[in-house]
């Protein structure tokens, strides 16, 4: 969207499909965006803690596609794995990607790896929606060290929904919106 900073930015994927990069990889990397999607997700988030742990990277944002029917013990203890790695992360779990467009449909958010952070087999999220919020994670205050579960909302009378939409009607901008969320 904004490429001013396409001169800052490298983009890095990884040596074969499904693999996390190394330490070396990551050498000079202050933050670190990983999208997963698939396979052991919560053994992969464990497994970026102890990547990060001990080299340049200063914050993890860490986008879980497909997350339905996670265990959510196995989630608490995924989070307190990266929290026992001291660094800064930000944790997005969200339900299929669907291909509609960026705040079509209002949101609502629970804590990641509580009982109610965990997303039914029919949870859909937008692909793009699902990209703003982990890139907005990354960079507010209010997304540090935090783990959530997003996931639509379609019931019109719902709070959530009556709330995004004031705060869209009165002018706040998408990262005022899910800062204030």
């Amino acid at each position: 969207r904004y490429t001013g900073l396409l001169d800052k930015l490298d983009f890095v994927e990884a040596s074969s499909p499904g693999a996390l990069p190394t330490k070396e990889q990551l050498e000079g990397v202050k933050s670190w965006v990983a999208v997963l999607d698939g396979g052991d997700m919560l053994a992969s988030v464990k497994e970026i803690g102890a990547i990060a742990e001990g080299t340049s990277i200063e914050n993890v944002s860490i986008l879980l596609t497909n997350a339905i029917d996670l265990d959510a013990a196995a989630c608490k203890d995924a989070v307190e794995a990266l929290k026992a790695d001291g660094i800064q992360y930000s944790l997005v779990a969200v339900g299929k990607l669907a291909d509609h467009d960026e705040g079509k449909v209002p949101y609502q958010y629970k804590d990641f790896g509580s009982d109610k952070g965990v997303l039914a087999s029919d949870a859909i999220f937008s692909r793009d929606e699902a990209m703003r919020m982990i890139s907005e994670c990354l960079q507010l205050e209010c997304g540090v060290n935090k783990a959530l579960t997003f996931s639509e909302v379609y019931n019109v009378n719902a709070t959530e929904v009556k709330l995004i939409k004031g705060l869209r009607e009165a002018g706040y901008a998408r990262p005022q919106e899910i800062d204030h969320m």
